[in-house]
């Protein structure tokens, strides 16, 4: 099971680092064992730099929302992400 979520979470990670992008990786807070393991151990072997992991729940969610992005990918939290189309 464990495989299944951090493939939700890294697969868009690898893919945007690979192609020398910056990330933000924001991990659901329905799991914060599996955010606070994010948060640990890739800002140890991964630039600090370059990806950002963040905590938090809706409220940090709709922060993060509100900047300006090039690209976004979505994994889950539906109603925050048809909020979001419907404010471009």
């Amino acid at each position: 099971m464990i495989y299944k979520i951090a493939g939700i979470s890294l697969e868009p990670l690898i893919g945007a680092v690979a192609a020398g992008n910056a990330a933000v990786l924001k991990p659901s807070e329905l799991s914060p064992t599996y955010s606070s393991l994010l948060a640990s151990n890739l800002s140890t072997y991964l630039d600090n730099k370059a990806i950002k992991i963040i905590q938090g729940g809706p409220q940090e969610t709709q922060q993060l929302l509100e900047q300006r992005w090039d690209k976004i990918f979505l994994t889950s939290i539906i109603n925050v992400y048809f909020q979001y189309l419907s404010n471009i």
